[in-house]
């Protein structure tokens, strides 16, 4: 299952209207990326003045960064700049992040496969719209939803969310 830190981080990077997602979506595109196609693996606060974070690009690269900004200035994150970018593509597999960034590498592939599918099933598809498609479950917008289940279990200190 894909640790739900990815595909909340990759949400909020595609549609946050805060500061800090805004000027990451400004960063990344300095660097050449997509940010809808772009998945964050990593985004963690190291200081007072700046994260660390891990992207996987659409194509399949992935970065290593720190983003610096005054977190104790209500707008510093607007104002945030790039201190380090490496790409990291031959070793991301080294240390605490490889499973995560694995499990980013799977989420984009079942996204780009759900995402196929579902645009071809919503055509034919009556009462409801798909509003977006994540990599174990398609969030059906209806007027009457169901979930059958909903269960959430702790793994390796990440909240995994599965729907059945």
């Amino acid at each position: 299952m894909v640790s739900s830190i990815v595909t909340q981080y990759t949400d909020l990077l595609r549609t946050s209207d805060y500061d800090l997602w805004v000027r990451l979506r400004e960063l990344l595109r300095g660097q050449g990326l997509d940010p809808q196609r772009t998945v964050v693996v990593e985004l963690l606060q190291e200081g007072p003045d700046h994260e660390d974070g891990r992207v996987v690009s659409g194509d399949g690269r992935v970065y290593q960064f720190t983003l610096h900004y005054d977190q104790a200035d209500e707008h510093g994150a607007s104002r945030a700049r790039l201190g380090r970018w490496a790409d990291i593509t031959d070793s991301w597999r080294d240390g605490s992040l490889g499973p995560r960034t694995a499990d980013a590498f799977a989420w984009m592939s079942s996204a780009s496969s759900a995402s196929s599918a579902s645009s071809a099933s919503s055509a034919s598809s009556a009462g409801g719209r798909v509003d977006r498609c994540l990599p174990t479950f398609c969030l059906r917008r209806t007027y009457q939803a169901t979930v059958s289940t909903i269960r959430a279990e702790t793994t390796n200190a990440h909240t995994v969310v599965a729907v059945s």
